[in-house]
């Protein structure tokens, strides 16, 4: 008779705390912006310092003809060392 109570005790309390958990996280879902509650984001219209100080930070871009070409010199020896947390592998 005690065991059947205690197991009533311990299956009340269980249910109990996941409808707790599940009342009080307010579900899953996620608010939907409205008019009255959505931010509005306002950007102010560049002036002729701003414009200029824009252009001061920003680099020109490099231009080339061609792009380099992609050879190896069979004169010279390459040689590659791949690093890797097992150790290294490859070099001389």
């Amino acid at each position: 008779m005690r065991k059947e109570i205690y197991y009533l005790i311990t299956v009340a309390a269980v249910l109990f705390i996941v409808v707790y958990f599940i009342v009080t996280s307010g579900g899953t879902t996620k608010p939907t912006a409205t008019s009255e509650n959505s931010p509005i984001l306002v950007v102010p219209e560049p002036t002729g310092d701003t414009m200029k100080k824009n252009k001061q930070n920003t680099a020109t871009a490099k231009q080339w003809s061609s792009p380099p070409s992609m050879t190896l010199d069979a004169a010279k020896t390459y040689i590659a060392t791949l690093k890797t947390t097992k150790g290294d592998s490859g070099g001389n």
